[in-house]
C-alpha cells in the first residue's frame, strides 16, 4: 500500500509536467526592411525580438545643406541653405569665389590663372598655360619661374637677347645641366646656375 501512495503522486507529478505547453523560443521577422534608406533596421535580443527603425544620420558634412530624411521618399534630403551666403559647396560660383578659395563651385578662369604671389603664379595647371605665357611677355625672370614650375625647358625658348645669361640658366636648371653654365658672362647669375643647376 505504501508504494501505492509513493507511485501516484509520482505520476500524477510526471503526468502534469508531460502536459505542460511547449513554447516556441522568440525569433526576429525574416526581415525587418522598411523600404526606408535612411533607416537603421535590426533585430535581436537586445530589441525582444521586434523590428526596430532607427533613424540614420543624414549629414552630409556639407555646411551649405539642411540634411533630413524623407520618410515618403525614403531617402535622405540634403537641401540648400538659402541663408548661408557665400557657401562653397551649394553649386553656385559666388562673387566672393574663386577658384582659390572654392574649387567645389568655380571653374578655373582666365583671371585665376594669372594671379601670382608676388613672384610665381598661383596656379600651375594645363589650362593656364597659354594665359601665363602671355602674361609673362618677356620678362626672363617670369619665364624661368614658369619653366621650373611647369618643369618644361621649351619655355626657356621664351627667354630672348639681351636675356640670354638667363635663357642658359633657365636651361641649365630643367635640360642640360651644368655644362649650359658656361655660356653665362654674369658673375652672380653664373653662382647661382652652378650651385642650382641638375
Amino acid at each position: 500500500m505504501r508504494k501505492i501512495l509513493i507511485i501516484i503522486p509520482t505520476l500524477i507529478f510526471l503526468l502534469i509536467m508531460g502536459c505542460s505547453v511547449y513554447t516556441k523560443p522568440k525569433e526576429c521577422p525574416q526581415s525587418c526592411d522598411d523600404k526606408i534608406q535612411c533607416t537603421i533596421d535590426s533585430c535581436g535580443k537586445w530589441t525582444n525580438f521586434e523590428c526596430r527603425h532607427e533613424l540614420e544620420d543624414c549629414n552630409d558634412y556639407n555646411p551649405c545643406t539642411i540634411d533630413s530624411c524623407s520618410i515618403d521618399k525614403g531617402n535622405c534630403i540634403h537641401k540648400i541653405n538659402e541663408n548661408i551666403t557665400p557657401c562653397c559647396g551649394n553649386g553656385i560660383c559666388e562673387s566672393t569665389e574663386d577658384y582659390s578659395n572654392c574649387q567645389k563651385d568655380c571653374q578655373l578662369r582666365k583671371g585665376d590663372c594669372i594671379k601670382t604671389d608676388g613672384i610665381r603664379f598661383k596656379y600651375i595647371h594645363s589650362l593656364c598655360k597659354d594665359y601665363q605665357i602671355l602674361e609673362c611677355k618677356k620678362s626672363a625672370l617670369c619665364f624661368l619661374f614658369l619653366a621650373e614650375d611647369y618643369n618644361d625647358a621649351k619655355l626657356c625658348d621664351y627667354i630672348k637677347y639681351p636675356d640670354t645669361d638667363w635663357f642658359w640658366y633657365c636651361k641649365a636648371r630643367l635640360d642640360y645641366g651644368k655644362s649650359a653654365c658656361s655660356y653665362i658672362d654674369d658673375a652672380g647669375i653664373l653662382e647661382d646656375c652652378l650651385k642650382y643647376a641638375k
